[in-house]
């Protein structure tokens, strides 16, 4: 009789880590996982969300500040951007910010004249300092 034995989840050694993990998570998607059908995004951002311990008030926390770091960095008009509705259903409110993010990040592209890697590193740099 096998047994499993749950696997706890990691701990960020700082702040950093899970913000650095959904930034490459949303750097990484390609063109087909923004289909509305696609499950692509929603299970990377749980995997995510479950792999880094975070509650769902922490990934809302993450991605915001990579948001911040996304306009500080790229050049976008913080006045011009959108500020997206955190909503009480966390869940809802995480994948929203994702899909958010991942627009952003495809407008910051023309903004900073990078492509999408170029925007991210920019972005953890800002964050980084």
């Amino acid at each position: 009789m096998r047994m499993l034995v749950p696997v706890p989840p990691l701990a960020p050694v700082d702040r950093l880590v899970p913000v650095r993990a959904a930034a490459c998570t949303i750097r990484d998607l390609e063109p087909e996982d923004r289909h509305e059908a696609c499950l692509t995004l929603s299970l990377l951002i749980s995997s995510w969300v479950r792999l880094h311990g975070l509650d769902l008030d922490e990934a809302c926390e993450a991605l915001m500040a990579l948001r911040a770091a996304v306009i500080d960095s790229s050049g976008l008009e913080p006045r011009c951007e959108p500020v997206p509705l955190v909503v009480d259903d966390r869940r809802s409110a995480v994948l929203n910010l994702a899909q958010y993010l991942d627009g952003m990040v495809e407008r910051a592209t023309f903004v900073a004249g990078k492509d999408r890697g170029g925007v991210i590193d920019s972005a953890l740099a800002e964050l980084a300092s």
